[in-house]
């Protein structure tokens, strides 16, 4: 029986970041001599991704619908095997994939360091959600966001450890007019070990001082602010989401097959000078820093050389 191999690649945009990369992921079939079938991938950006793998059709096997969260840079995926073992597998298949774990398990009330100078009160405001401002669309789960005003060459830190797995850097602001959101920006993604992740926007080009794939520390320098718009100031604008649910979107299936993959927001605590307390809007913050939120989530090893750096 001929194999027929055919792929849908579509890639699912993430909420509040930058435009996808195209075959950041790829996926490979190997015909056994056991007539099974098995697949494997591969995967060029660091971090987590939810992967959906769709037979259709499927002859002389089971599992039409596979999905996993794939975390290294290639393996195994699985292996169809033959229900007639005399007879090949004919199958056509198709793909999508999103950035994050799906429904990770997380502490809400975890405390993150504000990600700003020490130096400075720190203002803080929180975002409208684009889509439903001007494009009519859905409001994500728990929706929030923070903008952060600065000073124009202040530095960003990193709130909590992390591994950077999306960096977009080298675009010019409009600093002509005066705007609520920049369509593109130079920002960066940082997945923490619980499954969520931070995305911090705002960034002046080339100034980003971690690389992508790299682990981050509270209080790791990550980059500089940019003047934002024809206002003199900076914005550092910062959100904490996660992948929490995946519906089949029945009015786009004729034309795209996809899936709608929906993220939640978080709302999290931050350490100020009066203790660990969630931002309101409009109000001034100090940067406070506590060794134990720093190195909560070291390792042994991390925590021996941080100890003896601090010596």
């Amino acid at each position: 029986m001929k194999t027929k191999i055919k792929l849908l690649f579509l890639v699912l945009l993430f909420p509040f970041l930058a435009d996808a990369q195209i075959q950041e992921i790829n996926i490979k079939s190997k015909r056994n001599e056991d007539k099974s079938v098995t697949f494997s991938y591969e995967k060029d950006p660091p971090g987590s991704y939810f992967l959906i793998l769709k037979f259709d059709p499927l002859v002389n096997a089971f599992d039409k619908e596979f999905s996993r969260t794939i975390f290294t840079n290639k393996g195994e995926l699985l292996t169809l095997e033959p229900i007639d073992p005399n007879v090949g597998i004919s199958y056509s298949f198709r793909y999508w994939y999103i950035m994050g774990k799906y429904k990770p398990n997380f502490d809400s009330m975890f405390v993150y360091l504000l990600p700003l100078s020490t130096q400075k009160k720190c203002n803080s405001g929180h975002l409208a959600n684009i889509d439903e401002l001007y494009y009519n669309g859905e409001k994500p789960k728990n929706w929030t966001a923070f903008l952060f005003e600065a000073e124009i060459g202040d530095t960003v830190y990193a709130a909590r450890k992390g591994q950077v797995v999306k960096l977009v850097d080298g675009i010019d602001y409009d600093t002509l007019h005066m705007v609520s959101c920049q369509s593109k920006v130079n920002e960066l993604v940082i997945e923490h070990k619980d499954g969520t992740l931070a995305t911090y926007s705002g960034f002046k080009k080339n100034s980003f001082t971690v690389k992508l794939g790299q682990t981050v520390f509270p209080r790791t320098p990550l980059g500089i602010i940019d003047q934002y718009d024809k206002r003199k100031k900076g914005q550092l604008r910062f959100c904490v989401n996660y992948l929490w649910d995946i519906t089949w979107d029945k009015d786009k299936v004729e034309t795209l097959g996809c899936k709608i993959n929906r993220y939640a927001y978080l709302n999290p605590y931050f350490l100020t000078e009066t203790g660990s307390q969630q931002l309101e809007p409009g109000n001034f913050y100090t940067v406070k820093i506590s060794d134990e939120i720093i190195t909560k989530e070291f390792t042994r090893q991390e925590l021996k050389k941080w100890n003896v750096n601090k010596e």
